[in-house]
């Protein structure tokens, strides 16, 4: 073992990679000649509100889970620890291991220490998009790269400077460096290195971006069958001391850091090509001190990719130096941890170094995974490296180098000593109560989170509502047979979140003939809701596009509330609602398919707290409430859909049992607030007649009055009417969902006349009164799609002028 003032001592590790919680575990992982691989987590994916299943994305190594925290150990508010970066989280988690391991956990405090980060920026990046995307606004050190270091410095009470590190893939083996510099000239008495790789939102198949990542996930470094390199997560960190202030100090010595170098590929064909001779030179400036010592000379741990042309490039430059100063040929031992783990990114080189130091510290050189055909490219035979297949004994005090290129240019090479006579290690239990934090999915759905979603001229308003699937429940949860079907309630949040702010707010309009046209049904993982009015008629639609087909949804009208409330109780009080006359019935769960043959809820459904119904089941009474688990999403709502289904719907399987109805119309709506306050409420539903079409689908129409906790009524609903939609026995009517079908038998109503509908070029508005509704167009498109909507309708076309009106 060779002596030098200049020496670093690594006196504190810590670990963890998907599969393996710590150094021993990842120890006997690497000894196995184990290789880590699988598809993206699903739980991460539901975590973070990601479409799909893990099929879908790239497969690599990755942890099952990014979010175990202790909030209370860092007296750090729980909040806070919810939203924040789980790099931050995960980081902080190692260097608290890593200064435990050193035993230096207590005493570190206000002491010169240095902290040295490096993360993936780019998936950062994915995680403030993630909020960004919900809406959420999280605390802003949570989500800053610098405050990685400077949290750590926070924590513990740390003099030295907070350095965060970005040189792509070389990032935390420069990191190292930066260290073992400010110490050698005594900046600073320790340092903190920590780094972490961690993917927020994983590559989809579909996509593949990268064009190095191998076809089926794997590294092979420096093997024929290797198609490229592949993805890894981790977390490292390691404490670094001067080895002389180390020894005094008693602390366990891992390994001695012996030299470096750090240098860039300056200009090559393009930016992200590797230069054979930056990595060539870069080998000759960080051995060259060492050059009479190369006999001890056992492994180098190297970049290793698996990539064809970064490893021949690789290979090529490391071996010059060794021939021209007499090492034997394939004396030396050379592997690639990315064959175990895949590609780290910005933190492989420090996870390369640590692989490396503990070898050293164990004597054992450890197995080089995936490698059976030597790459034909790279000439093994006259060099002096050999690729290990098994674990073999290592001398005492062995040298390694570490090799770690960025993919920008920065390069670094770190040389390693094994040490003898290591001090005591002295580690102690953290007293840590890990447990899942993250930020909260709930929200709502049809928030308006960008003012683009809102576009108003002279005479229309348009709102859109771009959803995903994963994003809203309202359809994902709500499943008819094989599709998943919008509940049809979720009509009224879409309104009161679209029309807010603006002069059209349910607040000051009640609503009349809210009439679905079509159901909107997909399983698109992607869909469009928009919303227009005409301001001048006062008369809406909503449609939708999903996988590029545009198709109408339900079409209302907007009336001034002009003051005038739904009316209340006279008492305010459950008593006044006529009890006495009812039936309590228990409630049963409607989770899964409770609802009868085709129709499946989720948890959200669980709504209905206590019912009441008539014995002649023409009338019931229904106790409401916020679903259990989630109040706080529930408070994010105007009008929860869910709450407002069994509150429309409740009395229909009582009344028509062994049919499943739909909302087909609501006549009248009247609104005495903007939003409803409070987390209890009483429906009162009452059937006004019980009617069929001419095909024997059954009509029911009820008037409902919706009333708050102390009997205040929030929503009037007259002539309400639902209709069936299953055939005899349960089973959903293959027909029922095309659109051609519900448009023109199953809203046709028979016993009412139908109300001439009437579409007029936008020219002729203020030159003709018509009675009954009226769309306007001002193109032939305009017209194309209202022709398409109202093919089915009694309707009459107006031209430029009233001598083209023509029938349709």
């Amino acid at each position: 073992m060779s002596l030098s003032k200049d020496d670093i001592a690594i006196i504190g590790l810590d670990l963890s990679m998907p599969g393996c919680r710590n150094q021993e575990e990842v120890w006997r992982f690497l000894s196995a000649g184990q290789v880590s691989k699988g598809q993206f987590p699903g739980q991460r994916l539901k975590q973070s509100g990601l479409s799909g299943n893990g099929e879908l994305y790239m497969e690599g190594s990755y942890f099952p889970a990014i979010d175990q925290f202790d909030h209370k150990y860092y007296h750090i508010a729980q909040k806070s620890a919810e939203y924040m970066d789980p790099n931050q989280r995960l980081t902080l988690l190692s260097a608290t291991r890593a200064l435990n391991d050193s035993g230096c956990l207590e005493s570190i405090r206000g002491t010169r220490t240095g902290v040295y980060g490096s993360v993936n920026t780019t998936q950062q990046y994915q995680y403030q998009l993630q909020l960004q995307a919900l809406g959420l606004t999280p605390d802003l050190l949570g989500m800053l790269n610098s405050t990685i270091a400077s949290r750590i410095n926070y924590i513990f009470d740390l003099k030295g400077p907070a350095v965060m590190t970005d040189t792509a893939c070389s990032s935390s083996l420069v990191s190292v460096i930066q260290a073992a510099d400010e110490l050698r000239r005594g900046a600073t008495d320790y340092a903190v290195i920590v780094s972490s790789n961690l993917y927020i939102k994983p590559g989809e198949k579909a996509d593949k971006l990268v064009d190095i990542l191998a076809a089926d996930a794997t590294t092979k470094a420096f093997d024929e069958r290797s198609t490229g390199t592949s993805i890894g997560e981790g977390v490292c960190s390691v404490i670094l001391k001067r080895r002389g202030d180390a020894e005094r100090d008693g602390n366990y010595i891992y390994g001695l850091i012996k030299g470096y170098a750090v240098n860039n590929d300056g200009h090559t064909v393009n930016m992200s090509s590797p230069n054979p001779l930056a990595q060539e030179g870069l080998i000759e400036e960080a051995w060259s001190p060492f050059a009479d010592q190369l006999d001890r000379l056992a492994f180098i741990e190297s970049h290793g990719t698996g990539t064809a042309v970064g490893d021949s490039i690789e290979f090529e430059s490391l071996t010059p130096f060794f021939l021209e100063h007499g090492v034997n040929r394939q004396s030396v031992a050379l592997t690639a941890c990315k064959s175990n783990f895949g590609h780290l990114d910005v933190a492989s080189g420090l996870f390369s170094l640590i692989k490396s130091v503990m070898s050293l510290e164990r004597g054992v050189l450890l197995p080089h995974p995936n490698f059976r055909i030597p790459n034909s490219e790279i000439d093994f035979e006259h060099s002096v490296f050999f690729i290990p297949d098994k674990s073999s004994p290592l001398r005492r005090c062995s040298l390694a180098g570490v090799s770690s290129f960025g993919m920008t240019g920065t390069n670094a090479h770190v040389i390693l000593e094994g040490y003898e006579g290591a001090g005591e290690r002295k580690v102690k239990p953290l007293e840590m109560r890990l447990r899942p934090y993250w930020f909260p999915l709930d929200r709502n759905s049809f928030a308006v989170s960008h003012p683009l979603q809102r576009l108003e001229t002279e005479h229309t308003l348009c709102v859109q509502f771009p959803l995903g699937m994963q994003h809203c429940w309202e359809i994902r949860e709500h499943v008819f047979g094989s599709s998943h079907l919008m509940v049809g309630t979720a009509i009224f949040e879409i309104l009161a979140q679209g029309l807010q702010t603006t002069a059209y707010g349910l607040e000051a309009f009640n609503i009349r003939n809210l009439h679905i046209l079509a159901p909107l049904s997909t399983c698109e993982e992607a869909l469009k809701i928009n919303v227009v009015i005409d301001k001048l008629t006062l008369r809406g639609t909503v449609s939708y596009t999903a996988a590029g087909e545009f198709r109408n949804w339900l079409q209302f009208e907007l009336v001034p509330r002009a003051g005038r409330q739904a009316e209340g109780l006279a008492g305010g009080l459950i008593q006044d609602m006529g009890l006495e006359e009812l039936e309590e019935l228990e409630v049963t769960s409607q989770v899964g398919d409770g609802q009868g043959g085709g129709l499946q809820v989720s948890g959200r459904w669980e709504t209905v707290d206590r019912l009441w119904v008539s014995a002649e089941r023409d009338r019931a009474l229904v106790k409401l409430k916020a679903p259990s688990g989630y109040e706080r999403e529930f408070s994010l709502y105007s009008f929860y859909p869910s709450l407002l289904d069994p509150a429309f719907n409740a009395l229909n399987r009582m009344a028509v049992p062994g049919e499943i109805l739909f909302p087909w119309l609501w006549s009248e709506i009247d609104f005495s607030t903007g939003a409803l306050s409070g987390s209890e409420f009483y429906s009162d539903l009452r059937i006004r007649e019980k009617t069929s079409d001419n095909i024997g689908n059954i009509i029911l129409s009820l008037d409902i009055t919706l009333y708050d906790s102390i009997g205040r009524a929030v929503i009037s609903v007259r002539n309400y009417k639902v209709k069936n939609a299953l055939n005899t026995g349960g089973e959903p009517r293959g027909d029922y969902f095309k659109q051609e079908y519900y448009v023109e038998t199953v809203f046709k109503e028979q016993e009412e006349p139908q109300v001439p509908l009437l579409i007029m070029h936008r020219s002729l508005q203020r030159r003709l009164a018509p009675d009954g509704p009226v769309h306007y167009f001002e193109n032939i498109s305009e017209l194309q799609q209202l022709l398409r909507l109202q093919q089915r309708s009694r309707g009459y076309f107006y031209g430029t002028s009233p001598t083209t009106m023509k029938p349709l």
